[in-house]
């Protein structure tokens, strides 16, 4: 039997990563999450400090030169033991946060080795901010403090805020879900945040599809052919000029690696085939769709989805859906807060069968599930997780490995993640 060493890289850890944004919402880093593995009943201290280390690996290491922009951090936890074996010094200082949990007790020994790794250049992320007054020793080696948003009060946010003012720390709010808390948080003066507000729409009243929204979803129609006519389909994408650039600066960059260069689109058609360029287009189209000001995160996430779930359910039984539906269903799951409108709305205008609009819609429809498998694994709810890939029958390394992969197809479609 022969050994792939492709295996090492999949088999320790289930991972997730989420987003933090700035104040004006662009992306500002990712925290990335992990568990030991799948079937653990316990985390082993040993497996999770190895298992950070692996999924920072395979975040630095996305493909394309300089996959992660030299300004967009990779947050990492590390337990306080780790901290003290100066474990996260196997990690680039440029491009790590440092995440440790306040802890129950200071040490001294924590301190200095906290202070090492601010000398190499690493930042200190301190969760579990509490601003007691005993920790002051502990807060000036911070670059930044996290603090709850949906458990804390307003009261209790102010005292936090202030606190992290008084020692020249950056706060991080997460768990910020809906608009109304960032703006709060915002005029509070908190720097950074963690949460899903960015997905949630805001509907305006009144607001309808614009003619080229409408236009844009209805392209999707000539997309629904499973056997296209390659002429008529070429003469289509050169009347887009953007499009058919972008066609051929794809195929033409290290992704693909062709010894020759592809000249036209009929061939850059012919050479990917019809169900690689009908999903290129897709997200083409969706990430047009995008309104100024919107944050880039919500198409690429929307990509990573629908690449998941499509190949999760690939080899497998699953009554009611199947993997082209569901890379539908997780790439047009964000489409309402792109476009600040009902789901509803929306998918009228969409060539889709009523499971799959259903399940946009957060309807009972067997696509339902599948959405909440792709959204655990975005924010790390393991427990959650666990009891939803059993309902769906599948296996915790291979849907660990399917999100891993959807995670590097999706960095070849978007320019910001590294240049192809």
């Amino acid at each position: 039997m022969t050994h792939d060493p492709g295996d090492e890289l999949y088999t320790p850890t289930v991972f997730a990563r989420q987003p933090l944004f700035d104040r004006s919402e662009q992306v500002w880093g990712y925290e990335l999450f992990y568990r030991d593995s799948p079937e653990a009943e316990r985390a082993v201290m040993d497996d999770a400090n190895l298992a950070t280390l692996t999924v920072a690996a395979n975040a630095f290491a996305l493909p394309g030169k300089d996959a992660l922009r030299p300004d967009t951090r990779v947050v990492l936890t590390f337990t306080e033991r780790a901290v003290l074996d100066e474990v996260p010094m196997a990690l680039p200082a440029q491009s790590s946060v440092i995440k440790l949990n306040e802890p129950a007790e200071l040490r001294p020994e924590l301190l200095d080795a906290l202070d090492r790794l601010r000398r190499e250049g690493y930042a200190i992320m301190l969760d579990g901010f509490s601003a007691h007054p005993s920790y002051r020793d502990l807060y000036r080696l911070a670059d930044f403090v996290t603090i709850d948003a949906l458990g804390a009060d307003g009261f209790d946010l102010k005292r936090l805020i202030s606190g992290a003012e008084q020692h020249r720390a950056e706060v991080v709010a997460k768990r910020v879900e809906d608009r109304s808390r960032y703006e709060m948080l915002t005029s509070l003066g908190v720097s950074l945040y963690q949460g899903f507000f960015f997905q949630k729409p805001v509907v305006v009243p009144g607001r309808k599809l614009t003619s080229n929204e409408a236009s844009r979803l209805g392209l999707f129609r000539l997309l629904a052919y499973e056997e296209p006519d390659f002429n008529e389909l070429a003469s289509l994408i050169q009347t887009d000029v953007s499009i058919s650039y972008r066609l051929l600066a794809y195929l033409n960059s290290a992704a693909f690696s062709f010894p020759q260069k592809v000249h036209s689109i009929k061939q850059a058609i012919v050479i990917l085939g019809w169900n690689k360029v009908r999903n290129w287009l897709r997200i083409i189209m969706l990430t047009d769709l995008l309104p100024a000001g919107k944050s880039s995160e919500l198409p690429y996430l929307s990509a990573i989805r629908g690449k998941f779930l499509e190949r999760a359910a690939q080899g497998g039984v699953h009554p009611g859906v199947d993997p082209s539906g569901l890379f539908l269903l997780g790439l047009f799951s964000l489409l309402d807060a792109m476009l600040d409108l009902p789901m509803r709305e929306i998918t009228g205008e969409m060539p889709l069968e009523n499971g799959l609009k259903e399940g946009l819609c957060g309807g009972e429809s067997p696509y339902a599930s599948w959405l909440d498998l792709a959204k655990c694994f975005e924010n790390g709810n393991w427990e959650r997780l666990d009891t939803v890939m059993q309902e769906l029958r599948l296996d915790p390394l291979v849907a660990a490995r399917c999100y891993y992969d959807s995670l590097l197809w999706a960095n070849s479609f978007f320019g910001f993640r590294g240049e192809h």
